[in-house]
């Protein structure tokens, strides 16, 4: 089976985390449907304050290096709402959707990690 003929399906819990789990991947793959789960304001130690309109900005950029990306809705991009802060069959509805609609060949999450919205 070739790559180049697949669908792929990235579940990314923030803006970045898509680069960091395929972006190799989503350059050889036919068609990539990014899924963010939570975009909002964040703050850290080395950046900084980051706006939610960096991060959706920052996400968008993907589409301009690799044309056979698309960005679907965040599932959460109210300002500083926690994913948490959701039900999970919320949630599991959105990406449901999201499958059915896209039909990705490949599918691909986060690895587990001590982090809450991995």
């Amino acid at each position: 089976m070739e790559l180049n003929n697949l669908n792929l399906l990235v579940i990314s819990p923030h803006a970045d985390d898509e680069v960091l789990m395929a972006g190799g991947l989503m350059q050889k793959v036919g068609q990539t449907l990014i899924c963010p789960m939570a975009i909002g304001t964040t703050t850290s130690y080395h950046k900084g304050e980051v706006s939610q309109a960096t991060r959706l900005s920052e996400l968008n950029a993907i589409t301009e290096v690799l044309p056979r990306v698309r960005i679907c809705k965040p599932f959460s991009d109210k300002d500083r709402k926690l994913y948490d802060e959701t039900h999970i069959s919320d949630a599991i509805s959105y990406l449901d959707r999201q499958v059915e609609l896209f039909e990705p060949n490949i599918i691909v999450i986060p690895q587990q990690s001590h982090h809450q919205d991995h």
